[in-house]
């Protein structure tokens, strides 16, 4: 049996370990990033990443491979680059899988704007969170 499944890559930094890629079924909505499939710049996708992308991302890890950067450290460059790693990864991968970014949980901007969904076109579009639906019996 073939798997048909489509795959969700989302780059999101885990800066204590400097894990960056994760896996899902892309039908999965949950905020739930999946599994991960990197540890610094090993990759281990369902396909082989380029040098490029591994070279990106080896620049991209460098301010946590010391320990969290201070309070002055610049997000906004961060995320571009995180940005940049994204859209080559969406690149690389194709049509075929979703690919998003995600900003790190320790930056400030975070919890007014978490994230982008890279787009088949290389267009960057913000994602918005679902509300969590209740019962109407709680």
């Amino acid at each position: 049996m073939i798997n048909t499944q489509k795959l969700a890559y989302t780059v999101f930094l885990e800066p204590a370990i400097c894990d960056w890629a994760w896996v899902k079924n892309a039908e999965d909505e949950t905020m739930y990033v999946g599994r991960c499939v990197t540890a610094g710049e090993y990759w281990g996708g369902h396909v082989p990443i380029s040098e490029l992308l591994t070279e990106m991302v080896s620049d991209w890890l460098n301010p946590f491979r010391q320990g969290m950067p201070d309070s002055f450290f610049d997000w906004n460059a961060f995320n571009a680059q995180g940005i940049a790693i994204a859209k080559q990864l969406k690149l690389e991968l194709g049509d075929d899988v979703d690919v998003r970014y995600v900003k790190p949980t320790e930056d400030p901007s975070y919890i007014f704007e978490e994230g982008f969904a890279i787009l088949n076109d290389g267009s960057v579009v913000q994602m918005t969170r679902k509300p969590n639906i209740h019962s109407s019996n709680q």
